[in-house]
């Protein structure tokens, strides 16, 4: 597996001319992309015979279309199409629907907003899927608000997996009682945080929106009030028992500097002790800390050393801290606002349809069924619509076997015409494999296999044969078969990817960063 940090400025990735941000959009890194995949099988062209395969995640609903069709497009790229046999992206973030909309539709899903205030959605058609960000911004200006809105309502939630802990307070990191000024707050300590930039993400990108159009702009704070006031009163400050910018200046500040001085080991034990009575037997390998043991680990200057990325040269390097970075706001700020409203459902359309997609190309679409951040109502909004397909199995169980509890439900399979294929992980959160780890390993060795792509007789790992109409068991790949994967986003660099997206703009890191 071959892991990308893309775009340059993620991971230990690094620019080196800030002019070159300018440039940053989707089809700078679909063709970036595509250079680093001929670049590898030239320099180990041992493996240029290999079927290799495309995955991401998040911002992969953008990066794996556009991608693909590089290869399948590009003359350059005759010797490589063949081996070239699918794709697979979870959790996609294709349109502004698919993440704003989305978003407060599985909330009320989940019942985490009151039911008045999915009544003010509901009476200007807010809640509808087919809306595309600019048309909210032009014709239902007060959708953009009262999305804006309901995010305060799930402050203290981890809105990438909303039914799972999130890392406790004491642990050194900024929690939600801990949301500081805009300009005060620091985002390069751990994914942790994500969580509470997230609250302001919809308001990040409605807010541009707005200045894009000349369309007043109006503070988070304000949105909240109008909601309020629509609602029969109350003050923004007071609702729910805390504002949502109630500050304790030095509080934060401090608990953000001493985390890093936190050994991993430490943070570990405080996870443990503080969460041990409310972890969830469905998923018991999940801790809320681990992005904070990942930034730790990856910024230990002998780990940099024996990944050869921790040469003294590249101190100085436009976005290289010495640190491993998650997420980046010069990236964030450079990328082209058009290509992130954009809708790329239609490009999967054209990947399906392609002439020259070789033989056997598999296409694979999964989601977490407990995100909120790109959520899987979202996804279902498009997927049934995809040029030429049909459904072939709707909706289906599957299950897995789990090595604590045996068979479990895995979620639900629908397969369509031309190997195109859609599975919901159940009780699982945005990067599936953090969450969910055996259920996504078995969809995965499925995928490799093409066990998922299937409607023959299936058997369960006790050998027993089940038909096409009963739930389906993953089976594990043949033990012969080798496949190179070429990896955007399957566990670290689609965490960036997103992450880049829901960052506001006008939170800026603090001087030391």
């Amino acid at each position: 597996m071959v892991f990308l940090e893309q775009p340059a400025g993620v991971g230990y990735s690094f620019v080196t001319d800030p002019d070159l941000l300018k440039s940053f959009n989707d089809l700078r890194a679909s063709i970036d992309n595509l250079k680093i995949l001929k670049s590898f099988f030239h320099k180990f062209p041992e493996r240029s015979t290999n079927d290799f395969f495309l995955a991401s995640e998040s911002y992969g609903g953008h990066y794996i279309p556009q991608w693909s069709l590089q290869v399948l497009n590009d003359p350059s790229t005759d010797h490589l199409r063949n081996q070239f046999k699918g794709f697979l992206v979870g959790n996609p973030f294709t349109s502004f629907a698919s993440g704003s909309i989305a978003f407060a539709n599985v909330l009320w899903g989940l019942q985490l907003v009151p039911s008045p205030a999915w009544d003010l959605l509901l009476q200007s058609s807010c809640e509808l899927l087919s809306h595309d960000a600019y048309f909210f911004a032009l014709y239902l200006p007060e959708c953009l608000d009262y999305l804006d809105a309901i995010n305060f309502f799930v402050q203290h939630l981890n809105p990438y997996a909303l039914g799972f802990p999130v890392c406790p307070e004491g642990s050194g990191y900024a929690t939600a009682q801990d949301v500081l000024e805009p300009q005060q707050i620091s985002f390069s300590k751990g994914t942790h945080q994500s969580r509470l930039q997230f609250t302001k993400s919809t308001v990040h990108v409605t807010q541009k929106l707005r200045r894009q159009l000349n369309l007043h702009a109006e503070s988070p704070t304000e949105h909240y009030q109008r909601m309020l006031n629509a609602l029969g009163g109350g003050d923004a400050r007071s609702f729910a028992g805390v504002h949502p910018y109630h500050v304790r200046p030095h509080s934060a500040r401090t608990r953000l500097s001493q985390g890093n001085e936190i050994a991993s080991t430490e943070l570990r034990q405080l996870s443990s002790d503080l969460s041990s009575g409310i972890s969830d037997p469905r998923a018991p390998f999940y801790d809320p800390c681990a992005s904070s043991y990942t930034q730790k680990y990856l910024s230990d200057p002998e780990v940099q050393e024996a990944l050869h990325v921790g040469a003294s040269s590249l101190r100085g390097k436009l976005g290289y801290t010495g640190e491993w970075a998650q997420c980046n706001d010069l990236v964030n700020e450079a990328w082209s606002f058009t290509d992130f409203l954009a809708d790329t459902t239609y490009l999967y359309s054209r990947i399906y349809n392609h002439a020259k997609k070789p033989e056997g190309f598999k296409m694979l679409v999964f989601s977490g069924d407990n995100d909120g951040v790109c959520a899987t109502v979202g996804t279902q909004n498009w997927i049934y619509k995809i040029e030429g397909s049909n459904v072939v199995t709707l909706y289906k169980p599957w299950s897995y076997y789990n090595s604590i509890y045996g068979t479990q439900h895995g979620g639900f399979i629908t397969k369509f015409t031309n190997l195109l294929t859609f599975v919901t992980i159940h009780f699982s959160g945005h990067e599936a494999p953090a969450y969910q780890p055996e259920s996504t390993f078995h969809m995965f060795e499925g995928f490799l296999s093409g066990a998922i792509f299937s409607t023959e007789k299936s058997t369960d790992h006790n050998g027993d044969s089940s038909s096409s109409s009963s739930s389906t068991v993953v089976a594990a790949p043949p033990a012969a078969q080798q496949n190179l994967v070429i990896a955007v986003a399957v566990l670290i660099v689609a965490l960036v990817g997103m992450c880049i997206w829901t960052l506001p703009q006008y939170i800026k890191p603090s001087n030391d960063q």
